[in-house]
């Protein structure tokens, strides 16, 4: 088993425990400023129970990670050594990001062909 893979597959560990903990905070920060709304609560709920799961699937099955790390790099050497798949999957790369583009520049545009309207209680509210 590579070293990259290795880490790779721990820094996406890292960055799902950072994002379920991200998760908990907005959820608890949003129910912070508006308790009426339930929203934010729920939202820590649900990031709170992903994290509690995420890590008792990482305790439960820490023998077999190395295991799954280990197919997923046998299958990216043979995915290397195959030139005519990478060709490919760089062709879909670059058309996912074309397509990626453009879905943000019409984001962009719609939101500026939408009329804002300032509220001095702070809330900003489209028309």
């Amino acid at each position: 088993m590579s070293r990259q893979a290795e880490c790779m597959a721990y820094v996406s560990i890292i960055g799902l425990e950072l994002s379920y903990i991200a998760l908990i905070g907005f959820g608890l920060y949003s129910y912070k400023q508006n308790p009426n709304n339930p929203t934010g609560i729920i939202c820590a709920v649900f990031g709170g129970i992903g994290f509690l799961f995420l890590n008792c699937m990482l305790f439960c099955y820490r023998n077999k990670l190395a295991v799954a790390i280990a197919v997923i790099d046998a299958a990216a050497d043979y995915y290397a050594a195959t030139k005519r798949l990478i060709f490919v999957s760089l062709f879909f790369f670059v058309l996912h990001i074309i397509i990626f583009g453009l879905m943000v520049t019409a984001c962009i545009l719609m939101f500026s062909q939408a009329t804002f309207v300032y509220n001095p209680n702070g809330v900003m509210d489209f028309n």
